[in-house]
């Protein structure tokens, strides 16, 4: 699955927008969570 656009909201209000590389890119808060994410997935073994 693709999305054309990502948009990641903090309180009501849009911080980031944009595809996956751009926003992997920026490294924001997209970028550290998506990070998080995968150490998390490899730590338990389901890469």
């Amino acid at each position: 699955m693709h999305a054309d656009e990502i948009i990641v909201m903090d309180g009501g209000r849009v911080v980031e927008r944009g595809d996956h590389e751009s926003l992997m890119a920026s490294n924001g808060w997209y970028r550290q969570m998506f990070d998080r994410q995968a150490l998390q997935l490899k730590v338990r073994g389901e890469e």
